[in-house]
């Protein structure tokens, strides 16, 4: 992606990820609350009570194809067990229980906040 692709489309792919983040806010736990024997030996007591996560069948991808870069197509229709934005992850259902999938998408969270939305966004297209 070029960088004036990525200027072009960047304030509507954060605008949707921020509106898919208010729509399920209300759904959403915190990895805290999941009482993971192992995390607390890796991310502080703070990232994971802070961070959350929406278990869902199906997870929220941005429309980035319809953003006019229909070569993001393929990654939109992805069967990723889970997938990260700023604070908040979702998972698959299946992967509720998975504190090797938490870790993954904890990872995720912390490269969001280090980098920032644009850098991270940037780095991934």
């Amino acid at each position: 992606m070029t960088p004036e692709e990525f200027q072009s489309i960047y304030p509507q792919v954060l605008a949707w990820i921020r509106q898919t983040l208010a729509d399920h806010a209300k759904k959403a736990q915190t990895v805290a609350s999941r009482g993971f024997a192992r995390l607390p030996l890796y991310f502080s007591g703070e990232l994971l009570a802070s961070t959350k996560f929406v278990a869902l069948e199906r997870l929220p991808m941005p429309p980035i194809s319809a953003l006019g870069l229909s070569r993001f197509a393929q990654f939109e229709r992805g069967d990723f067990d889970g997938i990260t934005y700023l604070d908040m992850f979702f998972l698959k259902r299946h992967g509720v229980a998975d504190e090797r999938l938490h870790f993954h998408e904890l990872i995720h969270v912390i490269q969001w906040r280090l980098l920032g939305p644009a850098s991270f966004l940037a780095r991934i297209c």
